[in-house]
């Protein structure tokens, strides 16, 4: 069989999959304890408003995961509130007598709009970069993923991880970050210790997640941003992650060898970590699994959300 027809029939079956996946019952929403308290009485008192229409009409993409969260919590209603900066999202928060503006910040970069922080009560940064930014209204906002991960992951999960399908695996678009991510392609290439499986072609969302938890080794390299999607689907799936140092950081860091395993910036040892974790899978198998935890306890939507009203609560009790 060809590439073609393989890649053909490889398409096709995730596509079956997932048409098994959405005609399923959708799975019950996971009972995790919140990783942040909440004082309930002023939870009580507190309700969002949130904007009906986003400056970028793909935002949606980004903010249905975290408002879906919040709504978890607190009284959500949609409202007409106006959205004048380029990839930031503008909400209300109404507690007692007083409304406080909140943004959040989901653009590539890791700047911040002055103008926004000027008119803003607190700041949520998602590519919050590594040196801080001097002021206590920019806090982290932690990253989110495609919605539709809340659907298929539990399936995804469940997979056998017995039969691993790939040694070294990732897969990139052309676009963005094309230096960095040309030489470590390069390198991973070049090396016979381990097979190497990497494209340039998208393919649906649920084939990604399956090709995730069917692989040893998942490398995340950076693209317009530090991070992106696939690295937290490698987290949510819970996969051992080899990346390039993160110029950015979540609400909790990782921890590099216990979470995630960094690479030096020049990706020298690169070829060295792949194969390393490649053959010693009981360590593999310890990263990978508090990958996952560190999912569920901090990233999942229903967690950054508690995190979110943890700094929101923080901000108007100062």
């Amino acid at each position: 069989m060809n590439l073609t027809c393989f890649t053909s029939f490889a398409a096709w079956k995730a596509y079956a999959t997932e048409c098994v996946w959405r005609v399923m019952p959708e799975p019950p929403a996971q009972n995790m304890k919140p990783s942040w308290d909440l004082p309930q009485d002023i939870l009580s008192e507190i309700s969002i408003q949130w904007p009906k229409v986003y400056d970028w009409p793909s935002a949606t993409i980004w903010m249905q995961s975290l408002r879906d969260g919040l709504k978890q919590y607190v009284n959500l209603e949609p409202a007409c509130i106006e959205q004048p900066f380029n990839h930031v999202v503008l909400f209300y928060l109404l507690y007692r007598t007083t409304r406080y503006t909140i943004a959040v910040d989901y653009s590539d970069h890791a700047l911040i709009n002055p103008e926004c922080l000027r008119m803003c009560s607190l700041y949520f940064r998602m590519q919050y970069a590594n040196a801080g930014y001097g002021d206590q209204k920019i806090v982290p906002g932690g990253f989110i993923t495609y919605p539709l991960l809340y659907r298929f992951l539990p399936y995804v999960r469940a997979l056998d991880s017995r039969s691993l399908k790939f040694d070294v695996y990732g897969r990139f678009g052309k676009e963005f970050g094309a230096e960095i991510r040309g030489s470590a392609i390069e390198k991973l290439r070049m090396q016979q210790r381990f097979r190497y499986t990497c494209t340039w072609d998208t393919v649906r969302y649920s084939r990604s997640l399956l090709e995730i938890a069917q692989s040893k080794v998942c490398v995340d390299l950076p693209g317009q941003g530090a991070f992106c999607f696939r690295l937290v689907d490698y987290l949510a799936v819970g996969a051992c992650i080899i990346a390039y140092p993160h110029s950015t950081m979540l609400p909790v860091p990782l921890v590099n060898g216990k979470h995630i395993v960094y690479t030096k910036p020049d990706l020298s040892d690169l070829q060295d970590l792949c194969a390393y974790y490649v053959e010693h899978k009981d360590e593999r198998q310890m990263i990978a699994s508090s990958a996952r935890d560190y999912f569920d306890k901090y990233l999942h939507r229903s967690q950054l959300a508690c995190y979110y009203l943890k700094q929101i609560i923080s901000c108007i009790s100062r």
